[in-house]
């Protein structure tokens, strides 16, 4: 009865760990998609960079983020500027 107990709990164990997988996944999703949203409010990758205290680089990555997620160009990045 204990070996029974033990292997649920193991099972129990693993769907968790997986359930952690996703909401860790998805909360970077929306930080990513936050970061962006910022890029296209302010029409700039510094300008937002320095709105949320980050990086430029970290800006830069977010957003490549969440066009790999996506599978789609999110921004045309212009001189001066981002469309």
């Amino acid at each position: 009865m204990l070996s029974g107990r033990v292997r649920r709990d193991k099972s129990w164990n693993r769907n968790l760990q997986c359930q952690r997988r996703v909401d860790n996944r998805l909360l970077m999703d929306f930080e990513a998609l936050h970061i962006f949203v910022r890029v296209a409010e302010l029409s700039s990758f510094s300008r937002a960079s320095e709105s949320l205290r980050i990086t430029r680089a970290a800006v830069s990555a977010a957003v490549q983020r969440l066009e790999t997620s996506l599978g789609a160009r999110l921004s045309i990045v212009q001189l001066g500027g981002c469309n």
